[in-house]
């Protein structure tokens, strides 16, 4: 197993070294049948939050909004979001009409314009099914499962682990999996892909863990 992780500080690589990373990786990521992918900042400047400061499905001076602001202003400034974003679901995201209004939203301008540089590539580069492992809701989640052309995603997951798992015993002909996630949620996927690898139940196991620099851009203000 691999386990690539970017750190939230300036790394210096050796090129040497590098080129060997490189050149270690590419097989492996070329070599995968199946690829599980987290989707809020990792993959994108998160989705969810966007959501959620454009009080979409509601409106920012209404009463209510104003109210969860208020219950939900602890969780926020402890950076509780999946919490946070679980509860802003629950409470404006449940009629028709704000899925609707969720679609209008995120056009596919936006879609775009939110996607990390080289994730568009990178995702070109893989020859496996793709799927996105997400506590997001679907109809954010597929907007981006079209634009990168996925075969599936399972969504408003809270054992991200739980998911890989079945998926491996419901499908024991693939043998060479990856994933990539940005949280301690995500390692729940790392967990189990490893936990099979050393089973010989899958012949092989590679993990991106992407912990990403934010600067700031015209994707901000979306």
């Amino acid at each position: 197993m691999i386990v690539f992780k970017a750190k939230r500080s300036k790394v210096k690589f050796n090129v040497k070294s590098l080129d060997s990373l490189i050149n270690n990786l590419l097989p492996r990521l070329i070599g995968t049948e199946v690829w599980f992918a987290d989707l809020d900042d990792c993959d994108a400047r998160s989705p969810a939050k966007r959501v959620v400061m454009n009080a979409v499905g509601t409106k920012h001076y209404s009463p209510k909004y104003l109210a969860w602001s208020l219950k939900n202003s602890y969780d926020i400034i402890r950076r509780r979001e999946n919490k946070v974003w679980q509860d802003y679901v629950q409470t404006f995201l449940n009629a028709p009409e704000s899925l609707v209004e969720i679609q209008n939203f995120l056009t596919v301008g936006k879609v775009r314009a939110t996607v990390f540089e080289g994730v568009e590539n990178f995702y070109a580069m893989l020859n496996s099914k793709k799927y996105y492992v997400t506590r997001n809701i679907e109809t954010v989640a597929r907007l981006y499962a079209k634009h990168f052309g996925f075969n599936g995603l399972y969504c408003e997951v809270n054992d991200k682990g739980k998911v890989v798992e079945q998926f491996i015993l419901n499908n024991p002909w693939f043998k060479y999996y990856g994933c990539s996630g940005d949280s301690v949620e995500d390692e729940e996927m790392f967990d189990v892909l490893k936990f099979y690898s050393k089973k010989k139940k899958i012949d092989s196991a590679i993990t991106l863990y992407c912990c990403l620099l934010y600067t700031s851009d015209a994707a901000d203000e979306l």
